[in-house]
């Protein structure tokens, strides 16, 4: 039985492919068909952009590769809120720390600005 979906996204969908490609098995690479959808750019360049991919694999590669998804979006969405505590806290230690404890809090994400303590 083979699973197929399509992948679409706001962000450059080639950072995902990539980090699909770098972190599944050769074995899996094998029994996984990918198909990129591409537009033309208006950029200097003028090279096609990838808007989206459809997969095509069996169930457990299909599985394999959406627990990839998962990961990758999971560390893109906590990279954003460390940005967004970075960039709104600025040099402001009490607005930092508020907005760390926020994100800790709702988030899962612990950001810390400063020196990073060492434990001997």
């Amino acid at each position: 039985m083979e699973a197929v979906f399509s992948i679409e996204t706001d962000d450059n969908i080639d950072e995902l492919l990539t980090y699909l490609m770098e972190n599944i098995s050769d074995e899996e690479i094998d029994g996984l068909e990918l198909e990129k959808i591409t537009e033309p750019s208006n950029g200097i360049a003028y090279e096609p952009v990838t808007v989206a991919a459809i997969i095509v694999a069996s169930t457990p590669i299909a599985l394999a590769v959406l627990r990839l998804l998962e990961r990758f979006l999971q560390d893109r969405a906590h990279h954003k809120v460390i940005k967004l505590v970075w960039d709104a806290g600025g040099d402001n230690t009490t607005l930092s720390t508020t907005l760390s404890s926020l994100a800790k809090t709702y988030a899962g994400v612990e950001a810390r600005q400063g020196l990073i303590p060492i434990k001997k």
